[in-house]
């Protein structure tokens, strides 16, 4: 195991999940919609073709559109978004996107697990 033969703990976070509790504002329940587009152009503006940036009208992506729990476990639903939306995106509209809003979340998040990786340090574990 990590722990016994190198000393670390290993931990994951995601984006979109994180940054709802850091800002109420931002809820990112979408795929390619406005927060997940911002992201992206701050990311790499010419992987983002704002000509295709449509709002279809659909439900935000929940736990329940995209988990399944059964017996108190739940797992992930891999479900192409095409089947949902005509387009294959969800949520919010991404025409307003922009890569300011994008490098302020990226910021956030990032200021996010730097401390979280502090906290961590000092996490007073025996070998």
């Amino acid at each position: 195991d990590l722990y016994d033969g190198y000393g670390c703990i290993c931990f994951g976070t995601q984006w979109w999940t994180t940054l709802p509790h850091l800002n109420e504002d931002w809820h990112c329940k979408d795929h390619a919609g406005y927060f997940e587009t911002s992201v992206m152009m701050e990311v790499d503006e010419s992987a983002v073709d704002m000509d295709a940036a449509q709002f279809t009208a659909t439900t935000p992506i929940t736990n329940d559109l995209v988990r399944k729990t059964f017996r108190g476990a739940s797992t992930p639903l891999p479900i192409p978004l095409r089947r949902l939306t005509a387009i294959g995106n969800t949520g919010t509209d991404p025409s307003e996107a922009n890569a300011e809003q994008g490098q302020e979340m990226i910021e956030t998040y990032v200021d996010y697990n730097v401390r979280l990786i502090e906290q961590m340090r000092q996490m007073d574990i025996e070998r």
